[in-house]
């Protein structure tokens, strides 16, 4: 039997040939169009431009602003202030971005509004003679400030740093961080992120949203409210002193005896370290565990107000002291004051008598307080000191937390300061009073060997 042949076969599969081309094509189309629903958008790789400027005007204040990028300013040995510009941007949109330069009345402003997007982005690292105040706000990027002579920061969520800052200083963080090593002086509000302070001789407020706080040297008026984040303070020179965690802990240690403290911690645990004393004391642990270790006298003109909410509550002395008890002193310092000797040529031994017994002792070997030499304070007045050792001499005592006049008398003591002899404080004891004469005794020759004690029964 012949196959039957089907006229027009070859026809039908062209056709259907055609037909898959014509949907191929828009399918095609569907998933490699831009915005279709099948789209894979794939961004271009950022330029980098670095650019410096040289500002030719003198400048005493600066106003900054970053749209995200990190900013830093620091004081530096230099007449002008210099700019580093850091630009990323996408090339098909354009060249860089035009960033904003101007100076008004000695106030320069620098900002990126062209960069209020996420196409670019401009990072700014600015050196500034010393003396300029600052104004800086980076809407979530990184903030550094050193040096200046006062500075306010807003981060919008970025972290905050600022080192040595000579004037008062002011941070908005958004959540962010902020660290303080010192100011003269600072008010922060970190939004919820943690907050670490040291070195602030002068008023230091600080409110957290729940980040902890930490403080360390601290000698100003302290007013500090965690909102139940922890709070923790060493070194505290401050004379008056108020505090809120609402749940948080509190544990604050005290350098030098406050007029007055008020400590709520709304349950949490709370724990005062105090020197000196008698203290009018209010301690309410509304029925949590309480210890109460220091001198109290409701006539006291200096008054420690603390409430636990239920929490445990402990006011302790500084350590080595002891309610009621004289002080413990270092033989060393003591025998180095009354003798006119250096306290470094001294062993420090810590000995069993109080200030007033050993007072007694040390006196009945003095005949009058005119052998007793008082050092001299001088003061010392340095002129022409160039801008570049200024700048690192600032920043060394920030790191230190001290003033540049301690700073200075640090180093000087440091650096002068006499090599020991190789006598020690039997012989420098000997030579001051030797001039008063005394007596010779005669030692019987040893020639028994020692006995053995006997003692009775």
């Amino acid at each position: 039997m012949r196959a039957i042949a089907i006229p027009g076969r070859w026809i039908w599969g062209l056709t259907g040939l055609v037909a898959a081309v014509v949907l191929a094509v828009p399918g095609t189309r569907l998933i490699t169009a831009d915005g279709g629903p099948w789209s894979v958008h794939v961004p271009p790789m950022p330029d980098t431009v670095v650019r410096t400027v040289t500002v030719p005007q003198p400048v005493t204040s600066l106003d900054l602003q970053s749209y995200g990028a990190p900013a830093r300013v620091e004081s530096g040995p230099v007449s002008r202030v210099h700019v580093t510009e850091t630009i990323s941007y996408n090339k098909q949109n354009g060249g860089p971005p035009a960033v904003v330069h101007s100076v008004s009345g000695g106030r320069l402003t620098l900002a990126d509004p062209a960069c209020n997007t996420p196409d670019c982005a401009v990072s700014f690292a600015v050196t500034v003679p010393s003396g300029v105040n600052v104004t800086m706000a980076t809407d979530g990027g990184s903030a550094v400030v050193s040096g200046a002579a006062g500075a306010q920061v807003d981060s919008g969520g970025g972290p905050v740093t600022a080192i040595g800052i000579d004037g008062p200083f002011t941070a908005t963080a958004g959540g962010g961080s902020v660290t303080v090593s010192g100011a003269a002086g600072a008010q922060v509000d970190s939004g919820g992120g943690p907050v670490t302070a040291t070195g602030i001789h002068g008023p230091f407020t600080a409110t957290t949203d729940g980040g902890s706080l930490q403080l360390d040297r601290l000698a100003g008026p302290l007013r500090a409210d965690t909102g139940g984040g922890p709070l923790f303070g060493q070194d505290v020179a401050a004379a008056t002193a108020t505090a809120s965690t609402a749940g948080g802990s509190a544990q604050l240690t005290f350098a030098a005896a406050p007029d007055t403290v008020l400590v709520n911690t709304g349950g949490g645990p709370a724990t005062l370290t105090l020197p000196g004393g008698p203290y009018e004391l209010s301690a309410d642990s509304a029925g949590g565990p309480e210890s109460v270790g220091i001198a109290t006298d409701p006539a006291a003109h200096r008054s420690i107000t603390v409430s636990s909410g239920g929490g445990a509550l402990e006011v302790g002395p500084a350590a080595g002291r002891l309610p009621g008890r004289p002080a413990k002193v270092r033989l060393g310092r003591l025998a180095a004051v009354l003798l006119n000797l250096d306290d470094r040529l001294v062993p420090r031994m810590d000995i069993g008598l109080s200030a007033a017994e050993l007072g007694h002792a040390v006196s009945a070997s003095i005949v009058s307080n005119a052998c007793i030499r008082r050092p001299t304070m001088t003061t010392l007045t340095i002129r022409g000191l160039d801008e570049e050792t200024h700048a690192r001499l600032r920043v060394r005592a920030a790191q230190h937390g001290r003033s540049m006049e301690a700073e200075v008398r640090a180093i000087l003591a440091e650096r002068l300061a006499s090599p020991a002899p190789e006598y020690g404080l039997g012989s420098h004891i000997h030579a001051r009073f030797a001039a008063l004469g005394g007596e010779s005794l005669d030692l019987p020759a040893r020639s028994e060997t020692p006995r053995a004690a006997v003692f009775d029964a």
